[in-house]
């Protein structure tokens, strides 16, 4: 999938899948370990709804900004 993927979040620190393996995603759940990817930290001040992107090609990660569709 190259779309971004809407998750509502509360406020607070948020891990986020980096390594495309987690069953949680896009949060991490750990699956990860054992490789060379770590989960990427996102600290919010308010409940939010993110687009967060799940191509990679974001300049503003987590955040999608279309690069997908370029």
């Amino acid at each position: 999938m190259s779309g971004p993927k809407m998750v509502k979040l509360p406020a607070g620190e948020h891990w986020l899948c980096t390594c495309g393996k987690s069953k949680a995603g896009p949060l991490c759940d750990g699956a990860h370990k054992g490789s060379d990817k770590s989960p990427r930290q996102v600290i919010l001040k308010q409940a939010e709804e993110v687009a967060i992107c799940q191509c990679g090609r974001t300049g503003n990660p987590p955040r999608c900004d279309g690069s997908h569709k370029k």
